[in-house]
């Protein structure tokens, strides 16, 4: 829309829409074009085509997910078996789920009796909350006209993206059992973070994946006559509290207590020789012996997880060295993210609040890229990544995403205001996601009333093959993956 710019190429399998006169800098490939009537025409600076079915095909988001998922197993281990390997590895994670989510329920519970509303006595498993939501959703689908004879949801009639989003849902239930990975300086005489990870129950995924569900129904509401999910998956839907549905619990426990569970000091660069150190008390959720000492291992930044993931804490996140983070879940950015070389550039002197606390300008974006960096971060997930309703009003995320089945997004893009007045979000890197939309801000005419203005700029590492050495990038059949989504604003 008018006043967003995006500085880099970009490529839509599906519908680009248009509000105003948003700014394209490089050149645009669209499967097709919506320039809503009345509020001027995009500008592309560079030109603009529309993509054949051939080239639709050739950048397909599931086969790359699906490509994907084979070639990140390559490159990681256990935490048992990271020591075994002479060449640069990862971290995988996916084995402790299990553990998780024994021990989380066994220390925490989702119970009536935890929360004022429940007044009767009884507790929750994943299962029951994915059945929950199940049902509420069937409800729904029926009362739309979407289920057959036999009671079969009839998927084939509904948009694609309702599916990815039902199926969104429930692996963010799932993975509620959550992660958490922060940035922290490293050791003196070291180029790369402290990673700390740590472990909580965290529901603010499936909350933002229930919201996004709410979203997409809304708009496809008229084209396909579909009644409002909100009533189905909201506390109205019961007029008491003996029968909360999975919005309610999951909102009933939406402020996580986080606890560590290993951190990972690099001795001097990422990649490199790494030291593993394990929380006391938490080598079974790891899968090793108790009184398991420190590992030393030559870490390749690529850490995965099946749980849903929160990176960052509310606080800057300022990464040094290279990583990859790999969820098969979805994601929440909760915080600033933020390359230590343009912090440098920008933020390491008196100006540093003028950095962080003010919107980033073409200027800067010109003076990062003639920098000479090498940190570097891939945030991937199978389904959504979203941002927190803490961000700030001048956020900034560093970062290539990568969003399979789902799409990056502002869950509380209808109701942010700071001091009245909105934002921008200001992403370095590149995005590639199934769904685009309107999701970042609200609009009357093409004003932004809520939420942010959008400011992409195109990292060129990304396609000159710097940073050297950077394991995990999500790529198609060795093309580089610039901006491939189905529909975007």
């Amino acid at each position: 829309m008018t006043g967003d710019t995006v500085d880099g190429p970009v490529r839509t399998n599906g519908t680009l829409v248009t509000l105003g006169t948003p700014d394209f800098k490089s050149y645009v490939q669209y499967g097709d074009i919506y320039k809503v009537p009345g509020y001027g025409n995009p500008n592309f600076e560079s030109g603009s085509a529309q993509l054949s079915q051939s080239d639709i095909n050739s950048m397909n988001m599931s086969m790359i997910a699906s490509q994907y998922s084979k070639q990140i197993n390559t490159a990681i281990a256990s935490p048992s078996n990271i020591s075994n390997y002479s060449t640069p590895v990862g971290l995988d994670l996916s084995g402790v789920y299990n553990n998780l989510v024994n021990q989380l329920w066994k220390d925490y519970g989702f119970s009536y009796s935890k929360n004022y509303k429940w007044k009767s006595g009884g507790s929750y498993t994943l299962s029951t909350l994915v059945k929950m939501f199940k049902n509420d959703f069937h409800s729904w689908a029926s009362d739309s006209g979407y289920i057959d004879q036999n009671g079969n949801i009839l998927w084939n009639k509904l948009p694609s993206v309702i599916y990815n989003d039902y199926n969104n849902v429930i692996s963010a239930i799932y993975g509620i059992p959550s992660l958490q990975v922060t940035f922290s300086p490293g050791n003196s005489g070291s180029n790369a973070n402290t990673i700390t990870i740590s472990y909580g129950i965290d529901t603010s995924n499936a909350i933002s994946a229930i919201d996004h569900l709410r979203t997409d129904v809304n708009m496809y509401s008229y084209k396909y006559n579909l009644y409002s999910i909100g009533p189905y998956l909201s506390g109205n839907y019961y007029p008491n509290y003996y029968n909360p549905n999975v919005y309610d619990v999951l909102v009933g426990y939406a402020n996580p207590q986080w606890q560590k569970l290993l951190q990972i000091n690099p001795a001097n660069s990422v990649p490199g020789n790494s030291t593993l150190t394990i929380e006391s008390g938490s080598n079974q959720l790891l899968g090793l012996s108790n009184g398991s000492g420190p590992i030393t291992f030559n870490f390749n930044g690529v850490i995965k997880t099946t749980s849903d993931l929160v990176i960052g804490d509310g606080t800057d996140q300022i990464v040094s060295g290279k990583y990859t983070l790999y969820t098969t879940s979805s994601s929440i950015i909760n915080g600033n993210i933020i390359y230590n070389y343009a912090n440098q550039l920008f933020g390491a002197n008196s100006s540093k609040n003028n950095w962080t606390n003010s919107p980033v300008s073409t200027s800067q974006v010109a003076q990062i890229r003639l920098a000479t960096g090498t940190d570097a971060l891939n945030i991937v997930s199978n389904y959504d990544i979203a941002l927190s309703n803490n961000m700030p009003q001048y956020a900034k995320i560093m970062a290539s995403l990568y969003a399979f089945n789902g799409t990056f997004w502002y869950p509380n893009y209808a109701n942010a205001q700071w001091n009245r007045n909105t934002g921008q979000l200001f992403e370095f890197g590149s995005t590639a996601q199934y769904e685009g939309g309107q999701l970042f801000g609200t609009y009357s005419g093409n004003s932004l009333i809520t939420g942010y203005h959008l400011y992409y700029a195109f990292d060129w590492r990304n396609l000159s093959g710097m940073p050297s050495n950077m394991y995990g990038t999500p790529s198609a059949q060795g093309k580089a993956l610039l901006l491939a989504v189905r529909t975007t604003f």
